[in-house]
């Protein structure tokens, strides 16, 4: 690019140098354009972690949100440096939806459809607690309309299923829209086998099938108003839905104790997930000044409804006598939340900056679960339980920008105050107060080198179903409940990271946590277990994540990332100890071919693991996607193979308290999948994937 540039400044300064010197022997023309286009590069490196240039480069050609994120360093599939608390948020505005939901709300957003996504892999001390990581989306600005529809189908577990997607983005002098919107369907089926032993008095041994149909859509209306050049109003709804469909899991359990005959059970489980969600955030915005100073208002409401029916059929074949047992459950869980908060970020000058706000948040959380034994209501094992949680937070956070150096330090303070009940009579509370400081040096040593090092305190409040005291059967032999007596759990981060010329990068972190939310099986009467969260154990975890791209030629780009991980956890109270080393590795490769024809190839592979006392093995996943172009990239043809090994599986172990047990299942997960999309466009897009090319920017600098 630099090469490209300072040729040609060099040719446009030829003629105004002859000219200077020989402008009575020539005659002059009026230049009427000069056209310049630039790539962006695809992944930049940022003092929060990566930010992807979606508009402008070939990630604009994959095919929606998640498969873009594959390419950031520090993501695998959803989660941001192996963790999983990540807030997603739209054009500055929060969509509340929980991480079973990201994968289908990520899905409905169209690449080219995004200008940009950013990855914060460091909390800073405006991020809320529950959170490690963020995923910001930008969207693209047009002038006109620029819209697409999609139709696909895919076939995995001998069936078809299907998809639409449609977006539709327009503005006018002062209003944006965006609108987007997506269903699929989809099957899956898998058989195992399972294991657990008990004090060497009981074996259970059990071999099952499973089969469902996943179901998902989901709605955004995004607009933005400017009332002038310094202030906007902008309104987010987002509604997106996840279905597991006719789940059927069938066991065949077989049982061996030393004083008791061998028997077998035969267990029919049917149910059901079903979790919709709706999001509602309105915001203000407002630059006091022009040095780019910014006001923030929000307010945000969210609801959401889960429902799990449950039917268990279990027939108990035991010599000489055989017994049915037929049990239902029918939970509900609703759930509520309002936040409303105040930002404000003062610029004082291009090297210092402060940032302060204030942040309020109310939810009610209401879970019922009535149970039934032989079509009769069983008052003792049916619960209400409800939860009231306010949450006050404040923060403030400085910046300043001194030679080579950035500082960047903040606090945050959250006082938590909960409130609970049930049906049986149960109130509690729990109330804390926490302040989460978080400190920042970055270092530019010069263009291509770069260093950070990054501190922070965290804090994971116990999820609602951890406190919920219901005790929820799961046949033949296992209870579960929650404790209305859980502390939050606390975690202290350092991480540092390097980055050579924007695109290989070296992060290591490391994290320590204690009061560790663990659920520990008891053993009860007649070999039945009982599990229940508490706060136990210290876990040390070392993460060295590595990304190295590697460009072979004009045609073929491959993106690779590596993950080394050290964990150990201990559990003092039993003197227990637990540690592990695993590895993870992604590597794509991306062609381009004749006729502006796109192939990608993923590959990746996670080697056994240990997270406490749990031990997973190893996954192998693979995937192709050709992206097909057609009638001046007015239409594009989609054909993908998911899994294509047919890989995808769960196995673990655990080992604790005297119980052993064990847990296979192998899915039937390849996915053929083949899309058509249909692109309309009307007007000009505004975006800025021009303008912030090295191009552009050294045409800035010299004013033209």
């Amino acid at each position: 690019m630099k090469k490209y540039l300072l040729c040609l400044l060099g040719i446009i300064s030829i003629p105004v140098i002859f000219y200077a010197q020989e402008k009575d022997s020539i005659s002059s023309k009026n230049i009427q354009e000069v056209v310049l286009q630039g790539k962006k590069k695809p992944i930049e490196q940022t003092e929060k972690g990566v930010i992807l240039n979606v508009a402008g480069s070939d990630l604009e050609e994959k095919d929606n949100a998640l498969t873009i994120l594959s390419f950031a360093p520090n993501v695998s599939g959803t989660s941001v440096l192996g963790s999983s608390r990540v807030q997603i948020i739209v054009n500055g505005k929060e969509v509340k939806i929980n991480e079973s939901q990201q994968k289908t709300f990520l899905e409905s957003i169209d690449a080219k459809s995004i200008k940009s996504i950013e990855i914060n892999d460091r909390a800073d001390a405006s991020m809320d607690s529950k959170y490690d990581a963020q995923i910001v989306i930008n969207m693209r600005k047009v002038e006109g309309i620029q819209a697409s529809l999609k139709a696909g189908s895919d076939y995995r577990a001998d069936k078809f299923g299907k998809n639409f997607d449609g977006t539709f983005i327009a503005s006018t002098k002062k209003l944006r829209i965006y609108v987007s919107g997506n269903y699929w369907d989809a099957f899956s089926s898998a058989h195992g086998n399972s294991l657990m032993n008990i004090q060497d008095e009981l074996l259970r041994t059990g071999t099952s099938t499973f089969t469902l149909k996943r179901q998902g859509y989901n709605a955004m209306l995004n607009l933005d108003y400017d009332f002038n050049d310094r202030s906007a109003l902008s309104f987010l709804y987002n509604y997106t839905v996840d279905k597991d469909l006719n789940k059927k899991r069938d066991v065949l359990y077989h049982f061996q104790t030393a004083t008791v005959s061998d028997s077998t059970a035969s267990v029919h489980n049917r149910y059901e997930n079903l979790d919709d969600t709706h999001t509602f955030s309105l915001q203000f915005t407002h630059q006091p000044d022009d040095t780019g100073s910014t006001l923030t208002l929000s307010t945000d409401y969210a609801t959401e409804f889960f429902r799990v029916p449950f039917h268990s059929i279990t027939n108990n074949a035991n010599t000489p006598e055989q017994t049915t047992e037929n049990s239902r459950q029918n939970s509900k869980l609703y759930y509520g939340i309002f936040t409303s908060s105040a930002d404000y970020k003062k610029v004082f000058n291009e090297n210092n900056q402060l940032d302060f706000g204030l942040k309020y948040s109310y939810s009610s959380n209401l879970n019922v679960l009535d149970y039934y034994e032989n079509e009769i209501f069983e008052e003792d094992n049916s619960q209400r339980f409800n939860l009231f949680e306010n949450i006050f937070a404040g923060y403030a956070k400085y910046q300043l920008k001194s030679g080579k150096f950035t500082y960047n330090a903040g606090i945050r303070n959250e006082y938590t105050d909960d409130k609970f009940r049930n049906r049986s009579g149960l109130y509690g509370s729990q109330k804390y107060n926490s302040f989460l400081p978080t400190l920042q040096v970055s270092m530019a040593i010069n263009k291509d080198h770069s260093v950070y090092f990054h501190l922070e305190k965290r804090m994971r409040r116990p999820s609602f179903f951890s406190y919920d005291p219901t005790v929820f059967f799961q046949p033949p032999n296992e209870y579960s409940s929650g404790n209305e007596n859980l502390r939050p759990v606390i975690s202290y981060v350092a991480q540092s990271g390097y980055t050579y010329k924007q695109k290989y990068s070296l992060i290591l972190q490391y994290r320590y946590s204690t009061d560790n939310i663990v659920s520990i099986p008891k053993i009860i009467e007649n070999h039945n277990i009982f599990t229940q969260p508490e706060n136990a154990g210290f876990l040390n975890q070392l993460l060295l994540n590595l990304s190295i791209p590697v460009k072979f030629a004009g045609f073929w780009t491959t993106y690779n990332k590596f993950n080394f991980v050290y964990r150990d956890f201990r559990l003092p109270a039993t003197s227990d100890f637990y540690k592990g080393f695993y590895f993870t590795g992604e590597s794509t490769q991306s062609f381009k071919l004749p006729g502006k024809i796109s192939l990608d190839l993923s590959f990746s592979y996670s080697s056994p693991s240990r997270y406490q006392y749990s031990y997973d093995y190893g996954n192998l996943g693979s995937s192709a996607n050709l992206y097909i172009p057609l009638w001046k990239e007015k239409a594009r043809i989609t054909i993908g193979i998911d899994d294509i090994f047919n890989t995808e599986r769960s196995k673990s172990y655990s080992d604790i308290s005297g119980v052993y047990s064990y847990d296979y299942m192998k899915f039937k997960s390849r996915t053929v999948s083949a899309g058509f999309t249909w692109y309309f466009k009307s007007g000009k897009e505004i975006d800025d994937s021009v303008r912030d090319t090295e191009v552009q920017e050294q045409l800035n600098r010299t004013g033209k």
